[in-house]
């Protein structure tokens, strides 16, 4: 099992900003003191980490190691259920790959360790929580290939919250999928960087850009993003392609990728209202990110087929879709550009509303009166939500409701605001007196990040101050077989630091493919 978490740590306080990777190892006993990093990693004992009985904060502490032990097991659980894969079942490959690939099972264990990922390096004392708490779960995928048998193995550190699912319940243990009656993902990433969108607003003289947006390379935070929730997402995804193919269920998967394009409209309509750009500039800049959008949703995708591929997935047993960038709002918005005029908020709702098949006007009718949006951006962000729910909203193929839809979000912690927006809709749904939709069952899974600024002291997200598309200086502290010299690092350059060579490398291609590099 592996024994150290790798992260990148972008120092900001001294006169030349680097990053630093560091290797984070295993500590025997958690300690409520300061850190020099923003990530430790405690070794479990019976479930929870050897601490300071004394500590004002131990009966927390212990309370949040808990609560996430017994989330992650039950997503261990309702992945795997009593079908897991047994030493001795390598005695049984004895014949073709077919019956290799139905007859053995991939596994999934929970990891003796816990990773907290929120602590301030600034001598303020640590909290524990069960937001800030990761646990590894180790994946083994066997591939039979060339007729030799290999196995693929993953180890990801993920948090999860489900409050519908309990310990043991009859859908988590159930040994077949056939109790679930389909199984969707949603994930997503940002784009650009933070300072990138900010300088295609305002240059140095006050004036819009959208060439900064069209020849930014690929940044920090967008592949970090797709390299550690396409890996993560597959790896889950594959238990249950894994099962369905035991048991010659031919319902494939369903993976929403979403990435925004219209939801940054907001800041251009803003820059438009204010009369320090004209129409034709503000069109120029919304085809900028509009490309963007494309190109980040093909490096996404491919990330994801390259990852379920390598776990032994076939292109049918997964349909990958994403969210649409031209809808009719999107229209409504270039539209009223064209004409000089503003957007309104009003006529853009009307768009949505006025969809035929429906699906958001039924999603708003759970909004209440006070979350309505008031503005485009807040727009832009309940449609975020709405990607979510509106998986379950979809009629059913049958008229049978006796099985649960499962919705499965991975993504950045970060993102939580959108996520447990979508679980307490989804929770007002349940309880309505909707009877032509299955009940469904959401659970959120976060994956931790590897992106840091400045030990963590502030918390702050790394997609504020990626430094993308500069060139920076990196070095490396406690990794194995590297030295500790600064060099120039670009942003592939320390991706491939971070994560599996073979998985980079399909990155490369991909950003090849979709004009990022």
């Amino acid at each position: 099992m592996p024994t150290q978490f790798l992260i990148a740590n972008l120092l900001q306080e001294s006169q030349q900003p680097n990053l630093q990777v560091e290797a984070i190892f295993v500590q025997p006993t958690w300690h409520n003191d300061n850190c020099n990093s923003a990530v430790s990693v405690y070794k479990l004992q019976n479930g929870r980490t050897a601490a300071d009985v004394m500590s004002t904060t131990y009966k927390t502490h212990c309370k949040a190691t808990a609560k996430t032990h017994v989330a992650i097991t039950i997503l261990v659980q309702l992945l795997a259920g009593e079908a897991t894969i047994k030493e001795t079942a390598i005695d049984r490959l004895k014949t073709d790959e077919i019956r290799l690939q139905c007859d053995i099972l991939p596994s999934a264990t929970v990891g003796d360790s816990v990773a907290i990922v929120d602590e301030a390096s600034d001598g303020v004392a640590i909290g524990t929580y069960s937001r800030n708490m990761f646990l590894p779960v180790y994946f083994e995928f066997p591939v039979f290939s060339e007729g030799k048998l290999s196995t693929i193995c993953s180890t990801q550190y993920l948090q999860a919250s489900a409050p519908s699912l309990k310990l043991n319940d009859a859908l988590s243990m159930h040994q077949s999928t056939q109790a679930i009656e389909s199984v969707n993902f949603v994930t997503g990433v940002c784009l650009y960087s933070d300072k990138i969108l900010k300088a295609s607003l305002s240059d140095s003289d006050g004036k819009l850009d959208a060439e900064k947006l069209s020849s930014a390379p690929a940044t920090i935070n967008e592949l970090e993003s797709i390299a550690r929730c396409s890996s993560a997402l597959a790896d889950i995804a594959m238990m249950f392609i894994s099962r369905t193919r035991n048991e010659d269920v031919t319902q494939p998967i369903s993976i929403t990728v979403n990435i925004p394009s219209w939801h940054y409209f907001w800041s251009i309509i803003g820059k438009f209202k204010e009369g320090t750009c004209t129409a034709r500039e503000a069109l120029k800049w919304m085809e900028a990110v509009e490309r963007r959008h494309d190109q980040i949703l093909h490096l996404f995708q491919s990330a994801i087929r390259h990852e379920l591929q390598r776990r032994g997935a076939r292109p049918e047993d997964a349909n990958i879709q994403f969210s649409q960038k031209e809808i009719p709002a999107t229209v409504a918005i270039k539209q009223a550009l064209q004409n000089g005029e503003i957007p309104i908020l009003e006529d853009l709702l009307y768009k949505f509303d006025s969809q035929s098949d429906c699906l958001w006007k039924d999603f708003y009718s759970l909004i209440s009166e006070k979350d309505q949006p008031k503005d485009l951006q807040a727009l832009g962000n309940l449609s975020y939500v709405f990607e979510v729910v509106k998986l379950a909203l979809k009629k059913p193929i049958t008229t049978t409701f006796s099985r649960p839809r499962l919705i499965l979000s991975v993504d950045d912690r970060m993102e939580n605001r959108i996520y447990s927006r979508a679980r307490n809709l989804l929770k007002k749904l349940h309880s309505s007196a909707r009877t032509d939709l299955p009940r469904t069952i959401f659970l959120e899974i976060y994956t931790a990040r590897k992106l840091y600024v400045d030990g963590n002291k502030s918390r702050r997200r790394f997609f504020h101050y990626d430094p993308s598309p500069k060139i920076l200086m990196s070095s490396a502290t406690g990794v194995g077989g590297e030295d500790s010299r600064r060099r120039l690092c670009r942003p592939l350059d320390l991706i491939e630091r971070l994560f599996d060579k073979e998985q980079v490398e399909s990155l490369k291609i991909c950003l090849a493919e979709a004009g990022l590099q």
